[in-house]
């Protein structure tokens, strides 16, 4: 596809370059200034189109490796509140049952626009926050979806 944009300005160089070694005029002259600029603004805009491809690829792949620590990392205070288990002190339950979920919340939401994560994520967020309102008794709904996205990532990531 790209390749056809690189042809098309070469071959009208071409064709101004033979008109005007037959012809020196400049009307011919014009014509290879513009196809050059033409060429020019083709090749400026393949290495922008690059750039970004691999700057959002990077991006990507730094989400995904901070939502999969995220997720690694809160999947025991999960499983704590999923076990129904007695937290130490007031503030040890609220560093469970709060900063996990909003600290997941938080490095999940960049994945929701990505297309092959969009459907999942968004189904994680809708749970976490559903956790948030119904209490700590509802995360084990949250648990398999979570397991689900996190299988995923580790895919992507490999």
């Amino acid at each position: 596809m790209y390749a056809v944009l690189y042809v098309l300005p070469v071959v009208a160089l071409l064709g101004f370059v033979g008109w005007f070694a037959s012809n020196l005029d400049w009307e011919p002259g014009i014509g290879i200034v513009t196809s050059a600029g033409g060429l020019i603004a083709v090749y400026l805009n393949d290495e922008s189109r690059k750039a970004k491809a691999k700057s959002y690829s990077t991006k990507r792949q730094g989400d995904v490796s901070r939502a999969l620590a995220r997720i690694e990392g809160e999947a025991g205070n999960l499983h704590h509140m999923a076990d129904g288990k007695p937290f130490k002190s007031e503030s040890h339950r609220k560093a469970v049952e709060v900063s996990s979920l909003e600290l997941l919340n938080n490095e999940l939401s960049p994945l929701a626009s990505y297309w092959r994560y969009q459907t999942l994520v968004r189904r994680v967020l809708a749970e976490i926050t559903l956790v948030k309102t119904a209490g700590p008794k509802s995360v084990s709904k949250l648990l398999p979806f979570l397991e689900s996205l996190e299988a995923k990532l580790k895919l992507d990531r490999s």
